[in-house]
This record gives structure tokens, C-alpha cells and sequence, in this order.
């Protein structure tokens, strides 16, 4: 990989052609193809694929990703989110996009506004909770906590 060639049947490696790369031609990987250790596996379509080597899931979802156990992943303090890995950015935390904002098991309750990230309107955040809730589950514990005061001025 990287040789120079003027034909396809030059470069020996499997998987790979003759590419115009500049002023030159090279053997390069062809393409569904990416070269790791001189070697062109087959690139990844999607997250249900099977990968060997972590390179092949950097081209899929990006740097911050690896090959575990045959499945791409995100690394530690990293999630997935529109197709790629981003670093988790919690609540009230700077952003840039909504993919970055992370709350662990509902990331789609939160969102990037005013570059922070904070809870989505359909998910008010719940000083009691310190997360996102749903309206209803607020809705619930404003009603148990009238219920509780108002049986204890009742027994007063």
C-alpha cells in the first residue's frame, strides 16, 4: 500500500487498485476498503457489522471509538449519538450541539440551547430529581407532596 503502480495488476495486495493520488499513482485500498498494517479489510457499513480492529470503527463512527469483542463501541466518557461517539457533556454544561449533552439512559431528554446543555421542554428539570422528568412524573410528586402537607395540617 502506498507503492507506486500504472496498473491495478501491480499492486499485489488484496484489495487494492491503482489510484491517481496527486501527481502520482499509488496502490491504495479500494474503496468499501481501509488499510491497517498494510492489509485492506473490509470498511464497516453499519454498527451491526463485525469489526477486527478499531481502525474500522474509527472510519464508521468516528476517533473516539474502538473494537470490542468483534463491536464497535465509544470509549470510556464517550456516547453515541447521531451516528458518532462525542464526549459526555452533562447538564448545564457548555455545548455546542445537542449530540454532545449526555444524561445516562435518557440523552433524548436533553438538548443543546443557549450552548449549554439542558433538560427539552417535554422534560422539565426536577430540583428534587437533579435530572430531566417527564411532566407527569412532577406532576406526581407536587401532588404527593400537597397530599402529605395537607393530611399533616388535617392530624395538627
Amino acid at each position: 500500500i502506498g507503492g507506486s503502480c500504472t496498473a491495478d495488476a501491480q499492486c499485489v495486495i488484496a484489495n487494492t487498485v491503482c489510484a491517481t493520488s496527486g501527481a502520482s499513482q499509488t496502490c491504495q485500498c479500494a474503496d468499501n476498503f481501509i488499510g491497517v498494517n498494510n492489509v485492506c479489510l473490509p470498511a464497516l457499513s453499519d454498527l451491526s457489522s463485525n469489526c477486527t480492529v478499531t481502525e474500522q470503527c474509527v472510519a464508521l463512527i468516528g476517533q473516539n471509538s474502538e473494537c470490542e469483542e468483534n463491536s464497535c463501541s465509544c470509549i470510556a466518557g464517550h456516547h453515541f449519538r447521531d451516528q458518532n461517539c462525542w464526549p459526555h457533556t452533562g447538564l448545564f454544561e457548555d455545548c455546542s450541539r445537542t449530540s454532545q449533552c449526555f444524561l445516562q439512559g435518557m440523552s433524548e431528554r436533553v438538548e443543546c440551547r443557549n450552548s449549554m446543555c439542558q433538560c427539552s421542554f417535554d422534560y422539565p428539570y426536577s430540583e428534587e430529581l437533579h435530572t430531566c422528568s417527564s411532566a407527569t412524573s412532577i406532576t406526581m410528586g407536587s401532588l404527593f407532596t400537597f397530599l402529605l402537607a395537607l393530611t399533616y395540617l388535617m392530624s395538627h
